[in-house]
């Protein structure tokens, strides 16, 4: 499939010989705010990063409710 800019095996073309069959043009926007990061984290994710955040060691009972919420979200 010949896409783009053909040039033969010989060597190098000139400008002048060159063929263009095809092509894409694709256009993005920039500005600032597209690629500026959010103001906030979003609460859901700052949650979940808090939580990671909790000490080590947890006892049997922190564990044992943590198991209890994951299954209940998962209904």
């Amino acid at each position: 499939m010949d896409i783009g800019v053909q040039s033969s095996s010989q060597a190098s073309p000139s400008p002048e010989t060159v063929e263009v069959r095809g092509g894409v043009v694709i256009d993005f926007p920039v500005d600032k705010e597209s690629f500026s990061s959010p103001r906030r984290i979003p609460r859901n994710l700052q949650k979940r990063l808090l939580e990671a955040k909790a000490p080590a060691s947890c006892s049997v009972e922190d564990i044992e409710a943590k198991l209890r919420h994951a299954h209940l979200r998962r209904q």
